[in-house]
């Protein structure tokens, strides 16, 4: 697997043209998973390039691969960022992209809840930028890829604002902390003079 490019800024690389090749041959039964996962590799992509020291190469790379774990032949624990992550560990991916997979969109709160979590602390989590990076792509992507609004608390766009799609009931409220968390570290960091908001998904 190429790593080198993993560790740069700049455009994607070696290790994002390899990613997109194994979503596709995983996915190719999952269409609108696909979609999805294309829809946070150009999100990812539009956010790592304009933080600071992010690898945009890594991100992208991880936000094609955080879901390849809903392919059936990679299902092994029943969830599906441990999966993902075991079988790019078994390929011998760079294990900076395996943790992001592993812990992508704080996957450790349902690894808590479905009693995985010892299985998937095999893998050292990611935090910081570069893993709110992914977590803001996939959020922003939405389940189809095309995009799902956020509302931003306190700014002109919540005012009158209906509910978004994601807004899932099920959605743990630790995690939508979490979630909201990330995406205001990002948004913050791309647009440092915004006015003083908050996140809700």
């Amino acid at each position: 697997m190429p790593v080198a490019s993993s560790r740069r800024r700049g455009r994607t690389g070696p290790l994002t043209s390899e990613a997109r090749d194994l979503s596709i041959h995983l996915l190719v039964d999952e269409p609108a998973r696909l979609e999805h996962s294309s829809g946070v590799a150009r999100a990812a992509a539009y956010a790592a390039e304009r933080l600071p020291d992010v690898p945009v190469d890594l991100v992208v790379a991880a936000a094609w691969l955080h879901d390849i774990g809903h392919a059936s032949s990679l299902s092994r624990t029943g969830f599906h960022p441990l999966d993902g992550a075991l079988h790019l560990e078994q390929l011998g991916w760079d294990n900076a992209v395996v943790r992001l997979v592993a812990y992508h969109s704080h996957s450790v709160v349902s690894a808590e809840e479905l009693g995985v979590l010892s299985a998937l602390q095999r893998f050292e989590p990611t935090f910081g930028l570069v893993a709110d990076a992914l977590t803001f792509a996939d959020v922003i992507a939405g389940p189809d890829g095309r995009g799902a609004p956020v509302t931003f608390i306190g700014s002109s766009r919540d005012e009158g604002a209906e509910p978004t799609a994601f807004k899932p009931a099920a959605l743990a409220d630790r995690r939508r902390a979490l979630l909201e968390e990330s995406i205001m570290s990002v948004y913050s960091a791309l647009i440092p003079e915004g006015p003083g908001v908050r996140a809700q998904v």
